[in-house]
């Protein structure tokens, strides 16, 4: 067990870890789709009419209105999210993308993201496939790449680590299984982390 050996403190540190990390994840998300900004603000948030006080992950997206992040996150739709006060949407127009299924001994997904135009900037599109075991781990994977996709929260505009370009990528690491070899162990729980935050 990872938590073996650990006094007290360490444990502690280590759950307050944790906690950030699960945290940190719902902030990555919204600001794929907007700027926000950390507030304190003495408001209730517009969309679950809680305390914003209470609560210390709160933003104020770029049309000033405050909300709790867990609450920004939950009003994610197709890669936008619609501010509940003004009707502003924020976030890039819709990505058109595509998703095929095949599943036999494993479960193979092939995403397609068509060339787009974002902010008068030019983006290739891309095609990926991911060949998944078909067990529990595999079938996690898939419902919440599945669900990323729904959202239009798997690709983004980013810079590729190889090339330093500014492209569209997915925002968990993907293997591009053109062979249709399985993804390794080590491979398969780096996605689960990165997805883990996925309801």
């Amino acid at each position: 067990m990872f938590l073996q050996g650990l006094n007290q403190k360490q444990l502690v540190q280590r759950l307050n870890k944790s906690e950030d990390e699960y945290k940190n994840s719902k902030i990555y998300f919204v600001k794929q789709i907007c700027d926000i900004k950390f507030t304190k603000s003495q408001e209730n948030c517009l969309k679950c009419a809680k305390s914003l006080k209470s609560h210390k992950l709160t933003g104020l997206i770029p049309c000033s209105h405050n909300f709790h992040i867990d609450c920004l996150y939950d009003m994610i739709q197709n890669g936008q999210i619609k501010c509940l006060q003004c009707s502003k949407v924020h976030g890039m127009s819709k990505l058109k993308q595509w998703m095929t299924k095949q599943i036999d001994e494993n479960i193979g997904i092939i995403f397609e993201v068509e060339d787009c135009v974002v902010e008068r900037k030019k983006y290739k599109g891309l095609k990926i496939k991911v060949v998944l075991p078909n067990n529990k781990e595999g079938k996690l994977i898939e419902q919440k790449l599945e669900k990323a996709f729904n959202l239009q929260i798997l690709f983004k505009i980013g810079l590729d680590l190889e090339t330093g370009q500014e492209m569209i990528i997915p925002i968990v690491t993907m293997k591009d299984n053109v062979k249709e070899v399985q993804l390794k162990d080590s491979e398969l729980q780096e996605m689960i982390q990165q997805l883990k935050n996925i309801k």
